[in-house]
Order: structure tokens, then sequence, then C-alpha cells
């Protein structure tokens, strides 16, 4: 039974997101190399197991399609996490980005299962808002 409530983010992981964010931000770096060796991508009506590499084909078709919607640059507006034991850790990050169009922000929650004492980000589960 999980007894810990949400708190900030430990600083290991908050230096593992924002190089993620860094590495995303750039050209030409690989923000899919810091994932574990197999990705579980979840939503409500898929769960999938990606490699880093196939993640890394998809992105560009993603971007392409957020930007086709008018939904510009993606940044962090929030993080907190759950420590489910002493070895795993819930990470949920709130993001948001500007619409093309100045209509209210996009916003995204996504949740990664982080194994403290492994490569972080071994699963994912997305909802999105606009």
């Amino acid at each position: 039974m999980i007894t810990s409530a949400w708190s900030p983010l430990d600083p290991d992981i908050e230096a593992f997101i924002e190089d993620y964010d860094r590495r995303n931000a750039e050209q030409g770096t690989e923000a899919t190399a810091l994932f574990a060796p197999n990705f579980l991508a979840l939503d409500p009506a898929h769960a999938i197991a990606l490699t880093p590499a196939m993640l890394a084909a998809a992105l560009p078709a993603r971007r392409d399609m957020f930007a086709a919607a008018g939904v510009g640059a993606i940044h962090r507006a929030d993080a907190r996490q759950l420590r489910l034991d002493d070895q795993h850790t819930l990470v949920s990050i709130d993001w948001t980005a500007e619409r093309a169009d100045r209509d209210p922000c996009a916003s995204n929650r996504l949740s990664w299962y982080a194994a403290t004492r492994a490569p972080c980000a071994s699963s994912s589960t997305s909802t999105t808002t606009t």
C-alpha cells in the first residue's frame, strides 16, 4: 500500500527531466537516448513496448502533427513525484504549449514510472486537454 504523498522531485529525477527538456529542445540531440531499452507507452487505447530507436522514429511525425494543429513549443509547467517504495517512483509532469492562434494554451499531463535503481522512464501515460 502506498502511504506517501505527492512531493517535489528528488534532485536526480529533476536532473534527468532537465536533461530531457534540454535535449528535446535542441536540434540534433537524442532525448530518447535517456530512456530504458524498453519503453512502455500507455494510453487509454493502447499499450505498446518501444525501443528508444522506435520512439525516436515516431517523434518527428508527432511534432509535425502538433505543428499542423498550430501547437508551438512545449514547456514543462509543473512536476511532482510519488514514491512507491524504496526503488520505484511515479513522476507526473504537466506541460503547456502556446497555440499559433493565441487561444488558451494546450496542456498535457504525462506520468512516468521511474525505477530509481535503473534507467528512468520505463513507462508513460498521457492525457491531453485543450
